[in-house]
């Protein structure tokens, strides 16, 4: 209850209970009371002078096409002769009910119904698995195109941040979500227990998408609402298939879109390894050294056998090595050999050791130096056998 409503309850109810105990209760002075009384019910002086610095600061507020704040509004008000400060202003724009333009949300997000069918953060934003196919995490983006926009349901094994399963369509039912998981179920086959994280989206929130998950042994993990960084391995996905395909070029049909989207997953297969593989990507990495594609499983075209790699190197029969020594993959190949410090052919030699050029230039042979002069751990050891043996 405002100020004015309060002051006319009491004077309908003063004949009844008394002007200083309504006052009392509705926490009013009585001076007040009285005063307003005298003025017949009407506004007060402060409350009249209050009605037209309101009127100022909104005529200057829609001046400037109603996006000023608070801020610039004062500095508006101040070179017109008004002497506000920016706190006033902002009560001014409070009470008269303008606000500046901002990119804060209107309002609280998040609210939803108790009935909504959701289930716990499983996840607590830990995007990491020991293994394939016990974390994988779904959402939704919208993709533009000359036709309209084209929806993308992806899942994404959380241990090698593979697509395994996507659906694109020109609507947002739940068949999409649906399409997607069905594809991740029916490539990878995973152990029942695996946990599927997701937004809080109506779609992953229907009863439909949840009886198939529960029919394949999934366990749904949802985040808050309106927080995208609960899902946020989902967003980095989406947000490097738009940088590297979507956003490099306009799509003038939705069929065109799709056909490139779709084979975006199978050209990250199909890449030949490097010749280097400890530089590879860890994500190419792990696929590697976990092939988690089971055999006879197809993956829009691409099998186990694909994913396998060749090892690079393979023993000669004129080789001296024996077939065991041989690297069984490219991550299990011996790195170059590093030379030791103080060794004739170091790079990083220390600032008191000769090197062979300086000892051709006092007559000693180069050939000669490389085979007498012993490294600097050699060294070591013999001097403190000579001083043991004294």
């Amino acid at each position: 209850m405002n100020r004015r409503a309060a002051l006319s309850f009491i004077d309908a109810q003063k004949t009844a209970y008394g002007v200083r105990r309504l006052c009392r209760v509705m926490q009013i002075s009585p001076s007040n009371f009285y005063e307003w009384a005298a003025r017949g019910g009407g506004p007060s002086a402060a409350e009249v002078d209050e009605a037209h610095r309101a009127h100022a600061a909104r005529e200057a507020f829609i001046e400037h096409r109603s996006v000023y704040g608070a801020r610039r509004l004062t500095a508006d008000l101040r070179h017109r002769g008004h002497t506000w400060n920016h706190k006033y202003v902002a009560r001014l724009m409070r009470v008269t009910g303008i606000e500046g333009a901002h990119r804060r949300r209107r309002g609280k997000y998040g609210r939803r119904a108790v009935s909504t069918a959701t289930a716990p953060d499983l996840v607590a934003r830990q995007f990491t698995a020991p293994e394939p196919n016990r974390l994988w995490v779904a959402d939704i983006t919208y993709l533009r195109t000359g036709e309209g926009f084209v929806y993308l349901a992806l899942v994404v094994d959380a241990y090698s941040r593979r697509m395994v399963g996507w659906a694109m369509a020109d609507h947002l039912r739940t068949e999409l979500v649906l399409d997607a998981v069905g594809m991740a179920i029916f490539t990878r086959r995973p152990e029942p227990g695996l946990v599927h994280h997701t937004d809080r989206g109506s779609q992953y929130t229907s009863y439909e998408f949840g009886k198939a998950l529960r029919s394949s042994g999934l366990l749904a993990s949802m985040g808050r609402a309106g927080s995208a960084f609960d899902n946020a391995m989902a967003e980095s996905v989406f947000a490097t298939l738009k940088t590297e395909l979507v956003y490099r070029r306009s799509w003038p049909t939705r069929h065109e879109l799709e056909m490139e989207v779709s084979s975006y997953p199978r050209g990250l297969l199909q890449h030949p390894p490097p010749p280097h593989p400890a530089r590879q990507p860890q994500p190419r990495r792990l696929r590697e050294h976990h092939p988690d594609t089971k055999p006879g499983v197809h993956l829009t075209g691409v099998t186990s056998s694909d994913v396998t790699t060749t090892p690079a190197w393979r023993p000669s029969a004129s080789s001296g090595r024996s077939p065991r020594a041989s690297p069984t993959a490219p991550w299990e190949a011996q790195p170059p050999p590093r030379w030791r410090r103080g060794s004739p052919r170091s790079p990083n030699r220390r600032s008191g050791t000769r090197s062979n050029t300086s000892r051709q230039n006092h007559g000693t042979p180069a050939s000669s130096a490389r085979s007498t002069r012993l490294p600097a751990t050699d060294r070591c050891l013999a001097h403190r056998r000579t001083v043991r043996g004294r």
